[in-house]
């Protein structure tokens, strides 16, 4: 069975909610799954989102790394170029 990374969303937003129990009997209910466990393994190993041990909980994943194409007025304030923008400071 193919799952989505829509589908790794909602099981985290069970997971991280209402508990692992809850997320096991979520699994297991809507894609008819004997063993959770493994689906739970599966989103930890893919690298996608975070796991963190101690809370026990997903953390969102951050777009950190990735460049953005837009370029915010803040940045655009201090680059020093010369526009004809009003800057708060």
């Amino acid at each position: 069975m193919n799952r989505k990374i829509s589908d790794y969303s909602e099981i985290i937003r069970v997971y991280n909610t209402d508990g692992r129990s809850q997320a096991y009997a979520y699994i297991r209910k809507q894609y008819a799954v004997k063993n959770p466990y493994g689906i739970i393994n599966r989103i930890k190993q893919s690298g996608i989102f975070n796991y963190d041990e101690e809370t026990d909980r997903f953390l969102e994943p951050s777009n950190s790394g990735t460049d953005s194409i837009f370029i915010g007025l803040n940045e655009l304030c201090q680059s020093g170029r010369n526009l004809e923008i009003n800057c708060l400071s």
